[in-house]
Parts: structure tokens; C-alpha cells; sequence
């Protein structure tokens, strides 16, 4: 059983959350694989600096939409849960309301 993990505003880079978000747009699968590189590399950083670990990394909300992006492009067909997705939008346009948070069980 995985560790549940909440996130905070805090845990979502900006420049990371706008990269995501320009992502749900794209058709080129090469260029959403760099892309997801380095912001989990990015990502690790983060979780190191701040003493969590792998089921952190795995479930961010960033992760979760790169993922849902790249089983779109390949033709597998997931649905996001909508509240991460509108978690992370809210942080890419700058918004830090209590109703952008977002708890996952995995």
C-alpha cells in the first residue's frame, strides 16, 4: 500500500506547473519525454531538500499530468482526476486559495 501524500501550493514549482499545461497540448511525444526528464530531475531535488521520498515524486500532481499526457499519446486511454489537473492550473497562473490543494491515496 502506498503512503498517502498531500500537496501544497509550496510543492508545485510555477515554471513547472506552466510547462505541465502547455504540455496537455502537445502531439510531439519526444519533446513531452524531455520535458518530463528534467522536471522530475527537478522534482527529485525538491523532495531531497525537503526530506521526501519516492512515493512523493511518483504521485506528484506534475507527474500525474506528464503521465496522463504521454498514455494520451499513445493511445491509452486514462482519465486525471480533475481536481489535480485544476490544482496545478491554479499554480501555473499564480493562485494560492485553499482550493487548489489537493490529497491523493495511492
Amino acid at each position: 500500500m502506498r503512503a498517502k501524500v498531500s500537496y501544497t501550493e509550496k510543492d508545485i514549482p510555477v515554471d513547472m506547473a506552466k510547462r505541465v499545461m502547455l504540455v496537455q497540448d502537445a502531439c510531439n511525444l519526444s519533446g513531452v519525454v524531455h520535458s518530463f526528464d528534467r522536471d522530475v530531475s527537478a522534482l527529485w531535488k525538491l523532495a531531497h531538500a525537503n526530506g521526501h521520498g519516492t512515493d512523493w515524486v511518483n504521485q506528484h500532481p506534475i507527474v500525474v499530468l506528464y503521465l496522463d499526457k504521454l498514455c494520451d499519446l499513445s493511445g491509452i486511454v486514462r482519465e486525471v482526476p480533475m481536481d489535480t489537473y485544476r490544482f496545478v492550473e491554479n499554480v501555473s497562473k499564480g493562485g494560492t486559495d485553499a482550493e487548489s490543494r489537493s490529497s491523493r491515496e495511492g
